[in-house]
């Protein structure tokens, strides 16, 4: 057998570094030590709202090609129930789907061409990244190289995920397939109270899309008044 030269091996190995490298798409974390990594993983975790929630956004949908359309989204959240209820309607008030997500997906109401195969699933699981807090466990907890709190789960909506907190409190949450390629990417800023004004989510599909979503308000609200349907307003 032809044996490599020692500068050939070499460079062999540096190119297989950088293609292995090259293809990792996952952030490198700096794991914190033990004892730190459980205060990190609850840092994580006060991303998500504690209470029911309802909030209202004004969404702007990005499309491939660049189309876009405006639109108006109201949630319902019920963490610990693990419930989301979602709706989309125009600006005029006119539904184009209501749906909710506990333990499967209920579609109330779904007009084309929100009525496609797997819109709802794929809405309501977007609207779950954003608002419940991963269900897989934690595999790694550390920091990134700017500083940001970074804890990685496995076992949840992705094979991988990463919850990240930057230093001036905005987020995001990543989701990767099984060979590290991102899903889904959501962009929270302007955090104040935990609550997001911002919110960007995009979706790396068959298809990509994007939505920018802008806080028009968010109001908790007591259990009784969580699943009532999105045209109403809870009771004062």
């Amino acid at each position: 057998m032809e044996m490599i030269p020692p500068l050939r091996y070499g460079f062999a190995l540096l190119m297989m570094a950088v293609f292995l490298f090259s293809c990792s798409r996952l952030p490198v974390i700096k794991p914190a030590e033990p004892s730190a990594a459980a205060a990190l993983i609850e840092q994580c975790g006060r991303t998500y709202p504690s209470v029911p929630y309802r909030f209202v956004h004004a969404i702007e949908v990005i499309l491939p090609g660049g189309s876009s359309g405006t639109m108006i989204g109201v949630t319902l959240v019920d963490p610990k129930a693990a419930v989301v209820r979602s709706a989309m309607m125009t600006l005029e008030g006119f539904v184009l789907f209501d749906g909710a997500y506990d333990k499967d997906v209920h579609v109330e109401r779904a007009v084309p061409p929100f009525d496609k195969p797997h819109f709802a699933k794929n809405m309501l699981g977007d609207v779950r990244l954003m608002y419940l807090a991963p269900e897989g466990r934690p595999i790694n907890a550390g920091t990134l190289k700017d500083g940001a709190v970074i804890c990685r789960y496995i076992g949840t909506q992705y094979p991988v995920m990463d919850v990240i907190v930057h230093q001036d409190g905005s987020w995001e949450v990543d989701g990767y397939s099984e060979s590290e390629e991102a899903k889904r990417r959501i962009k929270a800023g302007s955090v104040k109270n935990g609550i997001p004004e911002t919110v960007e989510l995009k979706a790396y599909e068959a298809w990509d899309y994007t939505l920018q979503m802008r806080l028009i308000s968010a109001d908790p609200v007591v259990q009784e008044t969580a699943p009532v349907s999105p045209e109403r307003q809870p009771d004062e």
